[in-house]
């Protein structure tokens, strides 16, 4: 018994002995392997492990331009705004204890130039052509009407999902129309085509309750027009096609007040699939399209709300029909590819009312309008969806059926309508 006493006792004194004894300091350390590649645009994030205490970071090297580094988690995070690849760049973190440092081997990151496209999860209810797409206050998008399954069908695409979702049908089903957002966040849809022929009515579409209703029709029809929403609150309605299926002159003006549509100033030649851009000093720049007889169009004209008029401008480099024209941050218009334009580019400055040749595109981009002609030649229709003059079968409704996409164009050939 007493032995066993004494050797609990001379247990209990070497514990105690070891408690008292200096500890080894143990150095804090830092781990993980930063990825090395990243893409313009897409979010990027890295944050290293810790093993020990870690007061601060640090970070060595040239950092791609939109990424930003945190001292105090050691995260470099952000999304990349320009291509290219950085190198040596090292990241430390600091051991208030022993005043020491742990460091990550050097990396290099490469930042990749953003895709061109990225598949989304869902499809559209159903195949649409010729409809009209218009990105919606709430960041909802919607695609309306066209020549498809259900003219009069809408549906909106959700952006966060990936996904397509029906809303409310249009009162009356269109093609071939314009849609343009309002200061009131409604969307007004005018004119176009349906089964029955050229349209004069127009109706307005409420997020908000996700609902059409049937708005003042315009003074006269019209498909294949421009719509341009003016800094008075006014909207624009210009040229496009007429009952007679030719493009025509005439311009009148909406009113989201009182929700009616009034005549203004006329062009100086007719256009059709032609482009309008609101310049800085809130005019419009009309340019190209197709003119009375079909043909294509190198001319412009610019339209004043101050008094309602248009006035010609010198004219395009070269004839543009169903082109881009994109108003660029200096204020210059860039006006790109089109029917007849192959690769071309071009840009209008307003300053000088005059347009000058720019860098070409590297693949030409546009579409042929099927009642379009090349001047110099004879008249034929053009199918949108192969790009080559061709005839086609002539329906019961005097339009042509376009096999290649099960489009229906809106030209005439010879006397079939």
């Amino acid at each position: 018994m007493l032995l066993k006493m004494k050797w609990l006792y001379n247990s209990l004194i070497l514990l105690s002995l070891i408690s008292l004894w200096p500890q080894a300091a143990y150095a804090a350390s830092i781990n993980g392997t930063p990825p090395a590649s990243a893409t313009v645009g897409v979010v990027y994030s890295f944050t290293p492990t810790v093993d020990g205490t870690v007061s601060s970071f640090s970070i060595a090297g040239s950092l791609p331009a939109g990424l930003t580094f945190n001292s105090a988690t050691g995260t470099l995070s952000g999304t990349p705004t320009a291509a290219g690849s950085f190198g040596n760049i090292v990241i430390s973190g600091f051991d208030p204890n022993l005043q020491t440092s742990s460091t990550l081997p050097p990396f290099t990151l490469t930042v990749n130039p953003p895709s061109p496209f990225s598949a989304v999860a869902g499809q559209t209810i159903g195949w649409r052509v010729a409809h009209s797409s218009t990105l919606l206050p709430n960041g909802m998008v919607l695609i309306a009407g066209g020549t498809s399954y259900s003219e009069s069908v809408a549906e909106l695409f959700n952006p966060a999902t990936g996904s397509y979702t029906a809303t409310g049908s249009m009162t009356t089903a269109r093609a071939f129309h314009s849609a343009t957002l309002l200061p009131n966040g409604m969307v007004l849809l005018a004119g176009g085509e349906n089964a029955d022929g050229p349209l004069a009515s127009a109706e307005l579409y409420n997020p908000a309750t996700g609902s059409f209703t049937a708005t003042g029709a315009m003074t006269t029809v019209r498909g294949t027009h421009s719509a341009t929403l003016l800094p008075n609150g006014l909207v624009l309605i210009a040229g496009g096609y007429d009952g007679s299926q030719l493009p025509q002159s005439s311009a009148e003006l909406y009113n989201p007040a009182t929700g009616t549509f009034s005549a203004t100033g006329s062009m100086s030649t007719a256009h059709a699939y032609h482009s309008a851009t609101l310049l800085p000093d809130g005019t419009v720049l009309v340019a190209g399209g197709l003119d009375g007889n079909r043909a294509e169009l190198s001319s412009a004209e610019r339209y004043y709300p101050v008094n309602g008029s248009f006035s010609p401008t010198g004219d395009m480099v070269a004839y543009r029909t169903d082109h881009i024209a994109t108003l660029l941050p200096n204020g210059t218009v860039l006006l790109a590819g089109g029917s007849f334009s192959g690769t071309g580019a071009e840009l209008f400055d307003p300053s000088s009312n005059r347009f000058s040749a720019t860098g070409s595109m590297l693949t030409g981009r546009g579409t042929f309008p099927a009642s379009s002609r090349r001047r110099g030649a004879s008249r034929e229709p053009t199918s949108p969806c192969s790009r080559q003059p061709r005839r086609e079968t002539a329906t019961g409704t005097g339009r042509y059926r376009l096999p290649s996409c099960r489009a229906r164009s809106t030209c005439t050939w010879g006397s079939s309508r």
